[in-house]
């Protein structure tokens, strides 16, 4: 008698051919399966909007700025120019009815004003405020003084 059942096989190799493949499996979907992370997902959206909409306005607004400072570096550290651009950039952030007509001390007033919170170099200023009408040797530190107050000048309320 033999210790084999009958319906067993005879090798390794015929239990290899008996194999089957498996089947792969359904692909997940990356589609949220819950209405809960759609509205999340679209809150999401309308706050990354909102946000890249407040960057584009603030971009815009302060386009004088980089324009400001891109003549600063072309003007060569002349004060009458530099005087010139610190005067457009001024009508630029704070209006015509506030700068066009002022002049001498006042202009100096507004301009401190401008930045509440630093302290400006008054002999720097008035230097600069002279410049047009006086002749002024160039000098690196009026045009830093300038730049200076181009990026962080604040409009007055």
């Amino acid at each position: 008698m033999s210790d084999t059942a009958p319906d067993a096989p005879d090798s390794l190799i015929s239990l290899l051919d008996q194999l089957q493949e498996v089947p792969e499996p359904m692909p997940v979907s990356l589609f949220p399966q819950t209405v809960g992370w759609l509205i999340l997902g679209g809150v999401l959206l309308v706050i990354l909007g909102y946000y890249a909409w407040r960057w584009f306005q603030k971009y815009q607004a302060n386009a004088y700025r980089r324009a400001a400072l891109a003549e600063i570096a072309a003007a060569e550290n002349d004060p009458a120019t530099l005087e010139n651009i610190l005067r457009r950039a001024a009508l630029s952030a704070l209006g015509r009815e506030r700068v066009a007509g002022v002049h001498g001390a006042d202009w100096l007033a507004l301009l401190q004003a401008a930045l509440p919170n630093r302290d400006m170099d008054i002999d720097l200023a008035t230097t600069l405020a002279a410049a047009p009408y006086r002749p002024t040797a160039p000098s690196a530190e009026l045009t830093r003084f300038v730049q200076d107050w181009v990026r962080h000048h604040e409009g007055l309320a």
